[in-house]
């Protein structure tokens, strides 16, 4: 792979977010630990120990919909003031129908 230099670079965002990529990937590998991380979901710091947050990879599903259920929650306290009545159903319909297909379930 090929560092491009300032003179050669050609989109300043795409420039600061491969910077800090590359900052966070040779912070985490000063980590010392298991190749194999466990659990999934974002990574934490526990007991001196990077692993994932949600400690059984199972409950992996349950915990990402319950997530996404939050999400959509706090969307439904505001969203009426910018949408009408028949927009918000339309949207939470739509939502709803993603977060319960199959597709949804099999990618976590």
């Amino acid at each position: 792979m090929e560092i491009v230099k300032n003179a050669e670079q050609k989109s300043l965002p795409h420039y600061l977010w491969g910077s800090k990529l590359s900052t966070m990937i040779r912070n985490l590998e000063k980590i010392n630990g298991p190749t194999l991380l466990q659990g999934t979901g974002r990574l934490l710091f526990d007991k001196q120990e990077l692993r994932g947050e949600v400690k059984e990879p199972k409950d992996y599903y349950r915990w990402d919909l319950a997530r996404f259920k939050g999400m959509l929650a706090d969307f439904k306290k505001g969203w009426g003031y910018f949408l009408s009545q028949m927009e918000c159903d339309l949207i939470e319909s739509k939502i709803r129908r993603v977060i319960e297909s199959k597709t949804f379930k099999e990618s976590r």
